[in-house]
Parts: structure tokens; sequence; C-alpha cells
């Protein structure tokens, strides 16, 4: 259940957040929820994965440069503000 709730929260916080992300990177990345679990099953529903549109693939947020990583963890950050 509390993962459940979670997951739900993780929805309305991307919402926002993938607007901002896209606005700082020029439409070039987007946030995506997965089911994958970061360690085991225990965060199934919980993963973050970033959508290129330059190369139309979806990849791993530690993936991104340092640059990237901020502009995403930045997103994140407004739009748990937004949904606040």
């Amino acid at each position: 259940m509390q993962r459940w709730v979670l997951s739900a929260y993780l929805a309305e916080i991307r919402g926002s957040a993938i607007q901002r992300l896209e606005l700082m990177t020029s439409g070039r990345y987007q946030l995506r929820l997965t089911d994958e679990g970061g360690r085991g099953s225990r965060n199934a529903g919980l993963g973050l994965r970033v959508l290129d549109a330059y190369t139309g693939d979806q990849r791993e947020i530690s993936s991104l440069s340092g640059g990237e990583t901020f502009q995403a963890s930045l997103a994140l950050a407004l739009g748990v503000a937004d949904s606040v």
C-alpha cells in the first residue's frame, strides 16, 4: 500500500518536473516512470529513466553528464515544490 501511495506522489511530481526539464533542455529529455526497482523488488514502481529525444532511447539517470544530472535534479526538486 505504501509503495502505491509513493508511486502516485512520484507520478504527480514527475508531471510538473517533466515540463521543467523539457524547458531546461530545449525538449531533449523527458522523465519516465518505470516498474523497475533500484535494488531488489522493494522499490518496484518507483524507478525513473530519461527519454533522450535526440536518440529516441530511454536510459538510466546515472548515464547523464554532471550538468544534465543537475538539470534533472533541479526539475525534480521544482516538481516537488509545485506539488506541495
